[in-house]
């Protein structure tokens, strides 16, 4: 450092600037996630007429020790999330996108026979349209955190996501089902996370958002169905709807 004193005639001290060597250790042990004891020390080497009296030394020495005490009163620190990969988007999206032409198919199918229907002679017959089921992955998936069956905050907008097209279409139904990547885990540990996952999910929708049990089927393949060639990304609830 650079140290600059004022002199003092009348002491016979006079003006002085020097060049100061410090040298400083921090030290920080944590006791538990609250608590933390500090030691910092301090050595500074200044000449010896720094201070007006000459010693008959060249140098002089001056050391500091403080010793502290931290407590958090606030606990801080990050938790790590598991941010859906793109992929896994970009593959569910092509998959709703398949089941979307699946369906424009069937419905000019449908146009094309009704018109058929409309050009023939008009018999006194009862023609009885049967609907048929069809089931469609919704563009919402949930992803979980290896080995954990507990939701992130950051996968809430997906439940969201599908208990607003729930609330939306009242004639609509949906299967949750939940799913274990193969990698990771026993068969008998993976089927009862894959059950908790799509528990987890149930919940939200029943709990939160006030959709009826009756409305929900919930399954659970633990890791004998993998839906995604990548292991995270089988560490997921799907859902899959169904008009009725």
């Amino acid at each position: 450092g650079y140290q600059h004193v004022f002199g003092k005639a009348e002491d016979g001290v006079g003006t002085q600037n020097s060049i100061i060597p410090r040298v400083g250790l921090q030290f920080d042990f944590r006791l538990n996630d609250d608590l933390s004891v500090n030691l910092e020390a301090i050595g500074n080497l200044m000449p010896d007429r720094f201070n007006g009296n000459e010693g008959g030394k060249k140098y002089d020495a001056a050391a500091n020790v403080m010793l502290g005490l931290t407590y958090r009163f606030n606990k801080g620190g990050f938790e790590l999330v598991d941010v859906a990969d793109p992929r896994l988007i970009a593959s569910l999206n092509d998959q709703i996108n398949q089941q979307r032409s699946q369906l424009s198919d069937k419905d000019r199918e449908l146009d094309r026979l009704r018109a058929e229907l409309a050009k023939k002679p008009t018999q006194p017959q009862v023609i009885k349209e049967v609907k048929e089921e069809t089931e469609v992955i919704l563009n919402a998936v949930v992803v979980f955190k290896i080995g954990s069956a507990k939701l992130q905050d950051n996968q809430e907008i997906n439940i969201y996501n599908a208990a607003k097209s729930l609330q939306d279409n009242p004639n609509v139904n949906i299967t949750v089902t939940g799913y274990a990547d193969k990698a990771t885990g026993t068969a008998a540990i993976n089927q009862r996370l894959s059950e908790q996952r799509a528990q987890a999910v149930f919940d939200v929708l029943t709990k939160k958002y006030g959709i009826a049990p009756s409305r929900i089927t919930t399954e659970a393949s633990g890791d004998r169905e993998q839906p995604f060639q990548i292991d995270a990304w089988n560490r997921v609830v799907i859902f899959r709807a169904k008009e009725i």
